[in-house]
């Protein structure tokens, strides 16, 4: 497969081909879409830069990338879609959830949940959870979970309300599946004009909420523009931030959450 081949290389890779790596791996439903001017633009490196790391996995060109990252991904969606195998309907999803959960597991990125981690477990001020539509469920679960962890955390229903109330020591959590949501954008500007510090949770760690926040937190799923894995997605988002809230427990007892992890991988 064209995505863990990618994965395995990341490590021996320079510094663009990386770069251009993780935006598939993290995107792979958009990235088989984009010309190649939308790509290079998206991913901020050249188109010829593009064109070499095509080359580099074997490739003629963009082209050529972009049907191959089509035929990964469809053979998900096949695996997704074709005749109910033992376990029916509800295997097929598990397995896609599982697929979703390795590929975010993997992601080079992933250790931001430690730094997130860690500017809540410090946090001096409060810290305003903000999304919308299913995004925004999931906002309100979270700052329940951190409230738990005593973090002063709290939802607004109107994002950009909320966030002309923080300030310096404050903290404003966006998160967004698509990372495009014009409110929680603007949610994230007022904050950070205000002297708080911002971060988001988004499958597009190029989007202009991610852009525009100070640290993000990506996590990937085969949901396509269309939505054929909506579910999956926010399974893996909410994994992502019980994560989050369980890094931030360990550091309140005083443990490093890095080690602990080892420690349960028998590292």
């Amino acid at each position: 497969m064209l995505l863990h081949t990618i994965r395995e290389q990341m490590e021996s890779r320079p510094k663009t081909w990386k770069r251009i790596a993780a935006f598939i791996l993290a995107n792979p439903a958009e990235a088989m879409t984009l010309k190649l001017r939308d790509f290079s633009e998206q991913v901020a490196v050249s188109e010829g830069s593009v064109v070499n790391f095509a080359r580099s996995l074997g490739y003629e060109g963009y082209v050529e990338l972009k049907v191959a990252i089509a035929q990964d991904v469809g053979g998900f969606s096949k695996r997704y879609h074709g005749e109910p195998a033992t376990g029916g309907v509800f295997a097929r999803i598990a397995e896609s959830a599982k697929s979703a959960l390795d590929e975010t597991a993997a992601l080079p990125q992933l250790g931001a949940v430690e730094q997130l981690a860690a500017r809540l477990a410090n946090l001096r001020g409060r810290v305003l959870v903000c999304g919308r539509s299913t995004s925004g469920s999931l906002a309100e679960i979270f700052a329940g979970y951190l409230m738990r962890l005593r973090v002063p955390a709290f939802t607004c229903s109107d994002p950009a309300v909320g966030a002309a109330s923080l300030g310096e020591g404050d903290l404003l959590v966006a998160i967004s599946y698509s990372g495009k949501t014009d409110a929680i954008y603007d949610a994230v500007k007022i904050a950070a004009e205000r002297g708080a510090d911002t971060a988001c949770v988004t499958a597009f760690p190029l989007s202009q909420i991610a852009k525009a926040c100070a640290l993000c937190v990506p996590f990937t799923s085969l949901e396509s523009r269309e939505g054929d894995f909506p579910l999956v997605a926010r399974l893996v988002q909410l994994a992502v931030l019980d994560a989050i809230c369980s890094a931030v427990s360990l550091r309140q007892e005083g443990r490093d959450p890095i080690k602990e992890t080892k420690k349960d991988q028998h590292i």
